[in-house]
């Protein structure tokens, strides 16, 4: 037991791991955290260490109830509410530089989620004269997702409000320019 902690980033409590160590790596057969009070992250994986190289990463991580406004900018916490889960692979050597770190692959799933406060849901409200899109509630929301480098791509995302709403597609980020998709 003990804390991990690294500035601008949450506190880990380290709830208990099994690793192993030895011949250049480190093997991570089971590591349980804590973060922002009821949030759980397991790790399990690979962490090769080679003389003078950037450590090279083969870990799976599982994120679980985290509220999503601990994980969004401060702009977007009164427009999307609800709990995150993420699977994500986590690939490639471990570098300070984003460009040559590792790659990250998974999925995403937002439960109880709500949209609010945006203004396409107001335009929406404004072209259908009606006041159901101002609050957006939805049933199930999940991308995969693909971050390699500086480009983010997301993947099969699927949102499914009840009555409402349902949005299906592909969106490729890069802090290179407009989003595409």
């Amino acid at each position: 037991r003990g804390s991990i902690t690294s500035p601008g980033r949450p506190a880990l409590e380290l709830q208990g791991a099994e690793i192993r160590a030895g011949k250049g790596r480190v093997l991570i057969d089971r590591a349980a955290l804590t973060l922002f009070e009821s949030s759980s992250l397991s790790l399990n994986g690979e962490v090769q260490l080679a003389d003078g190289e950037a450590p090279e990463l083969d870990l799976h991580a599982l994120l679980r109830n985290v509220p999503a406004k601990e994980l969004l900018p401060e702009d977007w916490v009164k427009r999307l509410k609800g709990i995150v889960e993420v699977d994500v692979d986590i690939t490639g050597p471990m570098s300070a530089n984003e460009a040559d770190g590792p790659r990250l692959s998974g999925q995403l799933r937002l439960t109880d989620g709500v949209f609010e406060a945006m203004p396409i849901l107001d335009r929406l409200d404004e072209i259908l004269g009606s006041s159901r899109f101002r609050r957006l509630s939805f049933n199930d929301f999940t991308v995969d997702f693909i971050h390699s480098q500086s480009t983010t791509t997301l993947e099969d995302f699927f949102l499914l409000s009840s009555a409402t709403a349902c949005l299906k597609g592909r969106v490729v980020l890069s802090n290179q320019g407009d989003p595409s998709g």
